[in-house]
């Protein structure tokens, strides 16, 4: 008789586990854990069903019967429970419709935690922008660190660096034309590795810390900022929306006190498809394999604006497109404008957003605006051409176009 009660215990233990199989993957649907736990269990619950055999609680239940001569029916589960659930007995029909039963609720279970995780990637991922509001809020919040990235162009004849004197509070300066290849005889071109990992690290910035950008200048070097510390590894960073302009237009506080940060470490990764360079878009232009969208104003895309730089050519490259950064932004808020309208203005300049896009501009400052709002319409991999006109401009043999 003991053994009868041992092989119930057992057959209840095995009714557990597939109840655990099944209702279990919703719980791992909902909060995503024990995933671990269930995934081989899932595997294992729809053996046992399907091939008996392979479950060591259907062994043990049969030996401990055959061990006190009865048959398989004459336990108390089987004689009074099971027959109320399947009145035809666990039929091998009964057995084959359970396992498949098993096999389709943790098919529909893994694809739910697939979307999911897609869902949060994509949400990850959807936005680059953070507004002025939410950044009030988290003013203090810990491991952030806010930048102030603004640049002016000479024309503009404005100082950054006194302008950061009035900042967001906390707020550091982040100067692109310092973090760049000095070695360079063109603009702000990008550091190597080395040398940017060793100016964040400077700044106390580590790869635990959610970074937010922020200029004074239509998002012009924020985007760039955005776009360097993307291109060595770093995506735990985000744009104020609106930047400078929105904060005060809301009223929200600036003061003049300078961070003192302490140094740290930060490691880089470089990303080379984020970046193109002058043999890339020398191909690329004599292929016409990829779209090249030009951010600077029509002006200079069309050689109507005088060159300050008597040695940089006006023009364009061949078969690129104009689209403006300047359109890119709502001109009383200074925000970006709304996706939709994004991808209207796309459409309306001749952009396939299906086909691969390279930006460009005056020296690669302007361009990270387009390859922000092409971020935010969910072309995430785009490359910025760093030397940009600078560099293409000052060539002699790239051709040059200076009619639409």
């Amino acid at each position: 008789m003991l053994n009868y009660y041992a092989a119930d215990l057992v057959v209840l233990i095995h009714f557990c586990f597939i109840l655990f199989v099944i209702l279990g993957g919703f719980i791992v649907i909902k909060w995503r854990q024990f995933i671990w736990l269930h995934l081989p269990a899932a595997v294992w619950g729809a053996l046992i069903e399907f091939y008996g055999w392979v479950c060591p609680l259907t062994i043990l239940e049969n030996k401990l019967r055959q061990a006190s001569g009865g048959s398989y029916s004459t336990g108390f589960i089987e004689h009074y429970i099971i027959p109320v659930i399947y009145p035809a007995g666990l039929t091998p029909d009964i057995q084959l419709l359970m396992g498949v039963a098993v096999v389709v609720v943790n098919l529909f279970v893994y694809t739910q935690i697939v979307k999911n995780l897609g869902k949060q990637e994509k949400d990850m991922t959807e936005s680059a922008l953070v507004s002025c509001e939410w950044l009030k809020q988290n003013l203090n919040a810990e491991n952030q660190v806010i930048l102030d990235a603004t640049f002016f162009l000479p024309r503009q004849k404005r100082n950054a660096q006194l302008e950061y004197q009035q900042h967001i509070p906390g707020a550091l300066f982040f100067d692109i034309d310092q973090v760049a290849d000095l070695n360079n005889p063109l603009p702000h071109t990008l550091p190597n590795t080395k040398q940017f990992a060793d100016e964040v690290g400077k700044m106390g910035i580590d790869n635990n810390m959610d970074i937010v950008i922020y200029d004074n200048n239509h998002f012009f070097a924020a985007a760039r900022v955005w776009w360097m510390f993307r291109v060595f590894g770093y995506n735990k960073v985000r744009i104020l929306d609106g930047g400078l302009a929105r904060w005060t237009q809301l009223g929200f506080p600036l003061n003049s006190e300078q961070p003192v940060p302490v140094r740290t470490r930060f490691n880089a990764q470089y990303h080379p498809e984020l970046v193109f360079d002058l043999k890339q878009m020398m191909s690329v232009q004599k292929t016409h394999s990829w779209q090249i969208v030009d951010a600077r104003s029509t002006d200079s895309f069309l050689a109507q604006r005088p060159q300050v730089d008597k040695s940089l050519q006006a023009g364009h490259i061949p078969n690129s497109i104009n689209l403006p950064y300047a359109r890119l932004t709502d001109p009383e808020q200074q925000t970006l404008l709304p996706n939709k309208k994004l991808q209207s203005l796309f459409e309306e300049t001749g952009i396939d957003l299906s086909k691969p896009i390279v930006t460009t501009c005056g020296s690669g400052v302007s361009a990270a605006v387009i390859v922000l709002v092409l971020y935010q319409l969910g072309r995430t991999e785009i490359p910025m051409y760093d030397g940009s006109w600078a560099e293409w401009g000052r060539q002699i043999d790239t051709p040059k176009q200076m009619k639409a």
